[in-house]
């Protein structure tokens, strides 16, 4: 409790905007009104580290910069989307440009609230050209109005190669006045080129738990009140495990979760935030995602297919693949104890699976790793290539990993799971109808593996 007291009076928690009053018109069927618009993500962006929750190894190298007041000329910062590391960047400006090093809040450049001068910022998701990256070398070159200049490249994977290239010497040796800051998702995509001339800062999942008393703060800056019949606490912690490690999305579940109080369909408890989740699009691709890495484990061609036809945003399908496999990734081999909503639905839907195959669905490690590492050669490619159709391509890759790769036939075998009969298709012509024509009506007729497939496996 001392620590969520010391943190509500921090200052991140921005003063809510003052509601401009206009005019009444003089006719009086047009009468005027105020609106106040609210974005908790962005109202209460952290501004002092202390209010940067959950990445304590990243702070405690900052503040060492800070205290040694030697900063390095080139940063990268990685985590996974929704990590913090945009603002973490602009947490670094501050601090550097402040007359004090200490956000203090009070000087000139701590006056500004969103648009930091001396910061560019680029995504190399929408600038990756060599002329994009020569441009922002450019910028370098001129004096900052303040202490430093920062160039921050988001998604920096994305970089084409000569985009790439075109930063290596400036990054190696930058201006003096310039500190280039470069974000990722894929660290592992990063060239060694590039990351040898950077201090990294790895950003990881946010704890349920701090995430939890972060929401209770804010709820108590906004002055939320709360009656006897409320949970706050539970709301809070479920709408935390939601989140997956990420506050930017678990104050806007609070933010939708706090529209609905307001207009009376929900309450303040742990029940309304599950049936409001339930209503979201990500609670959808949550449970195809899961159900798809089932099929995919038991071979079942068929029920991949038809969880991929179902599937209406491939990005965020992917995502929310990516996020589980890496949760149960960390599960089986007990660096996480907790398990997610997104980990429920996926002992749920392998039960359910169980008992429609009427036997035992078999998960090793090695099975997980391979259907992670389809997953993400899959998702570079849409990403890389502009004209590829997603949907198409996610369906190709793993269905030709089901039918062809014996490395994941023999992993699969090797967990105790039976090859799954294929099935072939057979066209079968009906009589004519009434009206004269001709339908064709598809069977599924089932096929057990040929010797030489069941040897190979």
């Amino acid at each position: 409790m001392a620590q969520r007291q010391r943190t509500a009076r921090t200052r991140t928690g921005t003063k809510k905007p003052s509601r401009t009053r206009t005019s009444k018109k003089s006719t009086e069927s047009n009468e005027s009104f105020d609106i106040v618009t609210r974005n908790l993500a962005a109202q209460y962006r952290p501004k002092v580290l202390e209010d940067y929750v959950g990445q304590e190894a990243s702070v405690k190298k900052i503040k060492g910069w800070i205290k040694s007041k030697t900063f390095p000329q080139t940063i990268l910062i990685h985590g996974e989307t929704g990590a913090g590391k945009t603002t973490l960047a602009m947490l670094i400006a501050r601090y550097v440009n402040c007359e004090t090093l200490s956000a203090c809040g009070k000087c000139s450049y701590c006056s500004y609230e969103k648009e930091l001068p001396d910061v560019t910022y680029v995504n190399a998701g929408e600038q990756s050209g060599v002329d994009d990256m020569r441009n922002l070398v450019a910028t370098s070159n001129t004096s900052p109005r303040y202490r430093r200049r920062f160039n921050i490249v988001d998604e920096v994977h994305l970089l084409s190669g000569k985009a790439l290239e075109a930063l290596l010497i400036p990054l190696e040796q930058p201006s003096p006045k310039t500190i280039w800051i470069l974000c990722t998702t894929e660290v592992d995509k990063i060239k060694k080129t590039m990351f040898n001339r950077c201090q990294d800062l790895a950003l990881r999942p946010v704890a349920p738990e701090l995430i939890a008393e972060r929401l209770h703060d804010i709820v108590e800056l906004e002055g939320i009140e709360t009656s006897k019949e409320d949970n706050l606490e539970d709301a809070l912690m479920t709408i935390a495990e939601y989140s997956q490690g990420q506050v930017r999305l678990a104050l806007s579940q609070l933010d939708g979760l706090l529209s609905a109080v307001a207009s009376g369909d929900a309450a303040l408890d742990d029940k309304s935030v599950v049936q409001l989740y339930e209503q979201s699009s990500g609670a959808d691709s949550e449970k195809l995602a899961v159900s798809f890495f089932v099929y995919t484990v038991s071979q079942d061609l068929f029920g991949m297919m038809n969880i991929l036809s179902r599937v209406e945003n491939t990005h965020e399908f992917i995502n929310k693949l990516a996020w589980f496999l890496k949760w149960y990734t960390d599960y089986v081999v007990k660096l996480v104890n907790y398990v997610p909503p997104i980990g429920k639905s996926y002992f749920t839907a392998k039960k359910n699976l169980e008992t429609k195959h009427k036997e035992k669905i078999n998960v090793s490690l090695p099975l997980i790793v391979k259907v992670a590492d389809i997953l993400d050669k899959a998702h570079h490619t849409i990403l890389t290539v502009p004209a590829i159709n997603a949907a198409n391509h996610l369906r190709v890759r793993f269905s030709s990993m089901v039918v062809e790769d014996v490395i994941f036939a023999r992993l699969s075998a090797d967990a105790g799971n039976k090859p799954r009969e294929l099935g072939i298709i057979e066209h079968e012509d009906e009589e004519d109808s009434e009206d004269g024509s001709r339908n064709n009506k598809l069977r599924s007729k089932s096929r057990k593996p040929s010797k030489s497939r069941r040897a190979s496996r």
